[in-house]
């Protein structure tokens, strides 16, 4: 220790240039930091002038369409919502159109749509938006439910699921899907992989481990996407 402390004292230590190589970095840092705001401002300003406009209050429009129009058929698809042999699909979102899009192209590269059922889980303020537009937007014979997450009455139903927690399952199966994806295969496969002893599976963000899972996804869409598998039989 006393030969460590001697050599430390005899190596020469000037704070100015400590100083100056500490205000440096932060130099660097707060440029980068100046820069990623005004990319952010600029992306969001693009995003804004280049959405049609007739979107722009899609969500409140569908809303006040709802109540404008009480009398909603609902779909006869309770028992499907709590079949535990289909394939069941959980998609977190509040956007109406990226929704859309993900389950509809689900649907549209599955063999069989009859046995895909979609819960998609939004907040309060865009609930009754969502399900006006899947009550008048049909994806083949595939059945989607929406759920108010902010709710806390839905204990007789088998898919308790909420942000505060990791969602838990009452089916065997589920696979959990960003509402940012853009599928491009049938994910029926998804249901025969055998996990073992584990009880859930997931697309990294660096590194892909389940290789099998990498043709499911387009090549651009697998950098960020978050896709889940959950097998409860493993629990």
């Amino acid at each position: 220790m006393e030969h460590s402390i001697t050599r430390a004292k005899s190596v020469p230590m000037d704070c100015n240039n400590v100083d100056k190589k500490l205000r440096q970095i932060f130099d660097l840092v707060e440029d980068e930091a100046i820069f990623h705001m005004k990319q952010s401002a600029f992306l969001y300003k693009l995003n804004v002038q280049t959405m049609p406009k007739s979107l722009h209050c899609l969500s409140v429009k569908l809303t006040v369409e709802y109540f404008k129009s009480p009398n909603h058929e609902e779909k006869t698809d309770e028992e499907k919502f709590i079949d535990s042999s289909l394939h069941h699909y959980v998609i977190f979102s509040n956007n109406v159109l990226a929704t859309s899009v993900v389950i509809n192209s689900t649907v549209f590269h599955a063999k069989e749509s009859s046995n895909k059922v979609f819960h998609v889980l939004t907040d309060g303020e865009n609930y009754y938006a969502m399900k006006l537009w899947f009550l008048r937007n049909h994806y083949k014979e595939a059945s989607v439910q929406v759920l108010n997450v902010e709710l806390n009455s839905e204990k007789e139903n088998p898919l308790l699921l909420s942000l505060s927690e990791e969602f838990r399952v009452s089916f065997v199966k589920v696979v959990v899907l960003d509402d940012d994806v853009v599928i491009q295969q049938d994910l029926s496969a998804l249901w025969n992989m055998d996990f073992g002893d584990k009880v859930n599976g997931a697309v990294q963000f660096c590194s892909v481990k389940l290789g099998q899972l990498r043709s499911y996804l387009g090549e651009r869409a697998w950098s960020y996407s978050n896709l889940q598998k959950v097998d409860k039989r493993g629990m």
